[in-house]
């Protein structure tokens, strides 16, 4: 009789350590207080914060996967050899019965452990994937902002060409009769082409990087989030990631924009320096005409001065129709572009048609 007494007195005991070891960690996990990840549009915590509760959280795991895997294994192995196979109800002393119910108490309350463990470590995994998207999406929109303000001062700026340039234009012509000078100032045109193609690559290929880099980031991010989440994401969350994701999209759309916008001025800027050629060698043709006219004899037939006549001719009827005919009016993507775009290609369609009457008339 002592005997079974004594080892129910022992298993109680050790019940009974195994118990509060149990308890203080339940009421470990219930003095953690997380905030809610998903009800505030401000960030519930700080990224230190949640690295704090999550290196926290991972020891406490440690202890209870470890107490698991030797305190609990010991009582369970003994009640498994109590209750194994060849053994029967009737075999069992009210020391192995009381042993068992001892036993099974104690896996309930561990349960209760499982399951609160379990709930603390979805709603921590739940806010760490919160402040790991809201750290993507500043990063995101900064950037969006950012780029935006640069292609925006692009457009404005050294993209478009505009008619004040044409005063350049007619500086050029004051240089025709100084070689050298002539050079420096097709020189000159040249390399500020060089300058904007430059910009605009850069340009895209910054866009190009975020697309594959710091954009794929902030989606993935509030996919992981969204995943991760057993309910659906309140719209205060989705709404800024679909935002964020529509900046990117009428970006890419002022950037395929910018591409035009600067195909219109190389266009322009090659058929006004094609005008100011073809005017030159017609003034030039105009007066060796004017000369050969005073040495003409009858019956002469200067073949050469006719090829000229006719090659001016050819060179102004290309200007007029092909060269002047590949000069784009874009369209803008976004509504914001769209005024100052149309201001840009009237003034631009002024010019050009200014300059194909200039070129009729000189043929």
């Amino acid at each position: 009789m002592r005997t079974w007494v004594e080892e129910v007195r022992v298993w109680f005991a050790e019940a009974e350590r195994i118990r509060q070891w149990i308890e203080i960690r339940i009421e470990q996990l219930n003095s953690t207080t997380l905030p809610d990840p998903l009800a505030t549009v401000e960030l519930p915590a700080s990224k230190e914060q949640v690295e704090l509760l999550n290196a926290s959280h991972s020891v406490l795991e440690k202890e209870i996967e470890a107490f698991d895997n030797e305190d609990m294994a010991r009582l369970r192995s003994h009640v498994k050899t109590l209750t194994g196979s060849g053994r029967a109800d009737k075999d069992l002393s009210p020391a192995d019965t009381t042993t068992i119910e001892i036993t099974l108490t104690t896996l309930m309350t561990l349960d209760k452990l499982i399951h609160s463990l379990r709930k603390k470590s979805y709603d921590l995994q739940v806010l760490t994937e919160r402040v790991l998207w809201e750290e993507e999406y500043v990063k995101a929109m900064a950037w969006l902002k950012e780029t935006d303000s640069e292609t925006d001062a692009f457009l404005n700026s050294s993209a478009r060409w505009r008619a004040v340039e044409e005063h350049d234009d007619m500086d050029d012509q004051e240089a025709q009769a100084v070689p050298s000078l002539k050079r420096e100032r097709l020189m000159a045109k040249e390399k500020q082409k060089e300058v904007i193609v430059q910009q605009l690559l850069t340009l895209e290929r910054k866009m190009a990087e975020f697309d594959q880099g710091q954009f794929t980031k902030t989606v993935d991010s509030f996919q992981d989030l969204d995943n991760t989440s057993s309910v659906e994401l309140p719209s205060h969350l989705e709404s800024r990631q679909d935002a964020c994701e529509q900046f990117f999209e009428d970006l890419m759309k002022r950037m395929a924009f910018a591409r035009n916008v600067v195909e219109q001025r190389l266009n322009v800027m090659d058929f006004l320096y094609q005008t100011d050629m073809v005017m030159e060698d017609a003034l030039a043709l105009q007066l060796d005409l004017s000369d050969a006219g005073l040495k003409a004899r009858p019956g002469d037939n200067d073949r050469e001065m006719t090829a000229r006549v006719q090659s001016m001719h050819e060179r102004i009827v290309q200007l007029v129709t092909a060269t002047a005919g590949r000069i784009p009016y874009p369209v803008p993507g976004l509504e914001m572009d769209k005024g100052p775009n149309a201001a840009a290609n009237e003034e631009i369609s002024l010019v050009i048609t200014r300059k194909r009457n200039d070129l009729i008339s000189t043929s």
